[in-house]
């Protein structure tokens, strides 16, 4: 994991929005979901996965590209599992990290880590 077990990727993406006019999505396989401006507590879960920025001022079409991917991506219907999805796989999932404080709902106690 390296260095990016201190660092929180809301910051990272934050700070590209901000100061490099950049978005930045989950990259899928066909697919992207964007990160910029969607932010959900529980992607600041560390694990593998990859990220990719573009920015919006010095490259346009390639954003308006990866936006248009993104919007097509919220349409698709199916549950994204690796090796598989069904009902049992998000129960399996969910009884997994029941006890993770990002699987809360309490906009405080999830919040309380970068108040530090």
């Amino acid at each position: 994991m390296g260095s990016w077990k201190n660092q929180h990727l809301y910051d990272i993406v934050k700070m590209l929005d901000e100061s490099a006019d950049m978005m930045c999505y989950w990259a899928g396989e066909g697919r992207l979901w964007r990160i910029t401006d969607c932010w959900m507590s529980y992607y600041d879960i560390h694990h593998w996965s990859n990220v990719a920025c573009v920015n919006r001022a010095r490259v346009p079409t390639l954003a308006s590209k990866m936006e248009t991917i993104f919007l097509r991506s919220l349409e698709d219907s199916k549950i994204w599992i690796k090796g598989g999805s069904s009902e049992s796989d998000l129960e399996l999932l969910r009884k997994k990290y029941s006890d993770h404080v990002l699987m809360s709902v309490d906009e405080e106690y999830l919040g309380m880590k970068y108040y530090k």
